[in-house]
């Protein structure tokens, strides 16, 4: 019987070509184990955030970074609104598009590099190619188009396990069936956006809060602390750098302190 099941197991492992690594890897989701915890038991989504910003903003424009076939887009309600995103628009898309809603079809190092004339955004959503450089790019192209007292939120800040995490590179190797049992979730490294501007500038508030695989809020004014990273440590570091203090490298905050946020902006 031994025999038997051991010669099934190794069956199992040839045809689903993975190593024992991936393998072990499958046991753990399906045994539900986590090296770090997941965030998502107090519930907040980045659409509710995003729209809880705009609703207490002064002129209500937004602009999302990364709209894909538009279901977060769409579902905001704002006075102005500009979606950029590489992709041709999607039928959901075309369907809202008109003077107070604008679509740009095209890469958002495009979009900023043209130079956009219009007006300034009350809050501006980051949820485009999840790679460091590239969001750290975005990020601060929006700074250029920041109304003043404007938030910047910034999507998938909060790797919930190596898969996940990886940077593009890496994770287009990584098994399809290991994708699956992820439900296609992945962060890439946008996290070392947040640590970059955590570590070198100064004059920026960042904090993430602990919801939604990670929102970042960001906004110009003092920063609570600083952490004290150069950019070559911030890019040789992985997800275990992350993953032994997330509170630490983000700012990590439970997702009520939203409302806290919204306050102190009302003074």
């Amino acid at each position: 019987m031994l025999v038997k099941a051991c010669k099934k197991a190794r069956i199992f492992l040839y045809y689903i070509k993975i190593n024992v690594k991936w393998f072990l890897y499958i046991m753990w989701h399906i045994l539900k184990k986590s090296i770090c915890t997941r965030s998502n038991k107090n519930y907040l989504r980045h659409k509710t955030i995003i729209q809880r910003l705009l609703d207490t903003s002064l002129s209500k424009n937004y602009l999302e970074i990364g709209v894909s076939t538009g279901g977060n887009f769409a579902g905001i309600n704002a006075k102005y609104k500009v979606g950029v995103d590489p992709i041709q628009p999607s039928e959901l898309i075309k369907k809202i598009m008109d003077n107070n809603c604008i679509y740009h079809a095209m890469p958002s190092d495009d979009f900023f590099a043209k130079g956009y004339s219009g007006t300034n955004f009350d809050v501006i959503y980051v949820d485009g190619y999840h790679e460091y450089k590239q969001a750290y790019r975005d990020i601060m192209n929006c700074f250029e188009h920041l109304a003043p007292n404007g938030v910047i939120v910034v999507h998938d800040c909060k790797p919930t396990d190596l898969v996940v995490g990886l940077p593009p590179r890496l994770y287009k190797h990584i098994d399809p069936l290991i994708k699956m049992l992820n439900r296609e979730a992945w962060t890439g490294d946008v996290w070392k956006a947040i640590v970059h501007l955590r570590s070198l500038h100064n004059d920026l508030r960042v904090f993430t809060l602990d919801c939604d695989f990670g929102c970042a809020i960001i906004s110009k004014g003092e920063p609570e602390s600083l952490l004290s990273f150069s950019q070559t440590e911030i890019e040789a570091m992985d997800f275990d750098d992350l993953c032994g203090d997330y509170v630490g490298m983000l700012n990590l905050k439970p997702a009520e302190y939203l409302d806290t946020f919204i306050m102190e902006k009302r003074k």
